[in-house]
């Protein structure tokens, strides 16, 4: 509930100050740690801050298991959005996604926080329609449950990368 709260409250000091915003849809394919994803989010450009969110649907690599998570970003441009140039940027990424594995009748049900910081850039090759490609590492969070006794450690810590490519258009 506080997350909530807090969510709403940068979302409506964000559109309180800023004059002009202006949305956009994304489309990216994503490799992460833990396995490949598409990418589909819709973002609020707020002058050099774009604030992006969207569904994660794909595969880990370490069972082939489909997988469904969110992710949500917060992208900051240096030198603002120029539709006619190469743009540069930070990023900042939080996923959260999950799978779960039966074999007869033990199951393990995992939950996946990866959180990165990272760079890129976007490329307009049209006036709405830009090439955006980034790159980032962080930290990963693997909380799983066991239906089934196991001496393997419920929460685990450990290295997160990411490398994102994909298309933005702008609406």
């Amino acid at each position: 509930m506080k997350f909530k709260i807090l969510y709403i409250a940068l979302f409506s000091s964000l559109v309180g100050f800023s004059q002009d915003v202006k949305w956009d849809v994304n489309l990216e394919g994503i490799s992460t740690t833990k396995g490949i994803f598409s990418y589909a989010a819709v973002g609020m450009n707020f002058n050099k801050i774009k604030i992006q969110s969207g569904i994660l649907l794909g595969q880990d690599y370490i069972n082939n298991e489909t997988a469904l998570g969110w992710q949500a970003d917060v992208l900051y441009f240096p030198n603002g959005v120029n539709t006619k140039a190469f743009n540069f940027l930070f990023t900042a990424s939080l996923n959260y996604f999950n799978t779960k594995v039966s074999l007869n009748f033990s199951e393990v049900k995992t939950n996946f926080i990866q959180g990165t910081l990272g760079y890129g850039f976007t490329y307009f090759f049209h006036e709405k329609l830009a090439l955006k490609s980034t790159v980032g590492l962080g930290m990963l969070l693997e909380n799983r449950s066991f239906n089934f006794n196991t001496n393997d450690p419920a929460n685990t810590w450990g290295f997160a990368g990411i490398i994102s490519l994909g298309i933005t258009y702008k609406l």
